[in-house]
């Protein structure tokens, strides 16, 4: 779930504003003390049995209006914005050694695509560091 508004630009140079959602089609919910009782990770247990019969996501995006703070993460965007399906992403398979000589995957949302620009947000500023400062903490001998 991405809280930053992220500019979409099109080929013939319009723009528009959009905010982005990834949703599992299949989902489960756990109490804390069922999390807890499934022990430290089950998290990435529960993904290598998923993936291993495929598990999708579908991503949902909506679109801004005028009037609709895009610098700003914690403004909320009414539920009638236009919203669309805009793909799937199929897991086939886990990366267990995803994380060894020199090859290091990191989540960073300012590492962008072509079509795409950041949003004036502040945050988004420092978010790449602090990224950055956990793979190296995550890392270390």
């Amino acid at each position: 779930y991405a809280i930053h508004a992220y500019k979409w630009i099109a080929s013939d140079g319009s723009e528009r504003y959009v905010r982005y959602r990834w949703l599992p089609d299949e989902e489960a919910r756990l109490s804390r003390s069922e999390a807890r009782a499934l022990g430290e990770n089950y998290l990435q247990a529960d993904l290598a049995e998923r993936v291993a019969v495929s598990a999708r996501l579908t991503l949902h995006v909506q679109v801004a209006e005028a009037g609709d703070q895009v610098d700003d993460p914690m403004s909320v965007w009414p539920e009638t914005r236009h919203s669309f399906v805009a793909g799937t992403l199929e897991l086939t398979r886990l990366v267990p050694e995803a994380e060894r000589d020199g090859s290091v995957w990191v989540f960073d949302p300012t590492r962008i695509t072509d079509g795409i620009a950041l949003s004036a947000d502040p945050i988004l500023l420092h978010r790449a560091k602090s990224y950055s400062v956990s793979v190296e903490r995550r890392l270390a001998p």
